[in-house]
């Protein structure tokens, strides 16, 4: 997931130079701190759920449920995300 992003903001950067419009640098700094927060909570999200901490399941829920507005893919990412976050299929980490 965090080479999707990364990916998706050499694009954005890509198209917003070639087409230089004023306001350029300014957009690309809201898409970096967009896709930086992301990547940031994506990375969080990973290692929680590698421990199985109730934080790291409500974030990954948080996650999928933004990712189901990213029609086509990123709904299915998200459905995949929210039903593998459900109380049944759910694994707490050793304490």
């Amino acid at each position: 997931m965090m080479v999707l992003y990364a990916m998706m903001l050499v694009l954005a950067w890509i198209i917003f130079i070639q087409h230089g419009k004023s306001d350029t640098i300014t957009v690309l700094i809201l898409l970096t701190a967009i896709y930086g927060g992301m990547f940031f909570l994506h990375l969080k999200a990973s290692n929680e759920v590698k421990n199985g901490t109730e934080v790291g399941k409500t974030l990954s829920q948080g996650l999928g449920c933004l990712l189901l507005l990213g029609f086509p893919i990123g709904t299915v990412v998200g459905v995949f995300i929210l039903i593998n976050t459900r109380k049944k299929k759910w694994q707490t980490g050793a304490l």
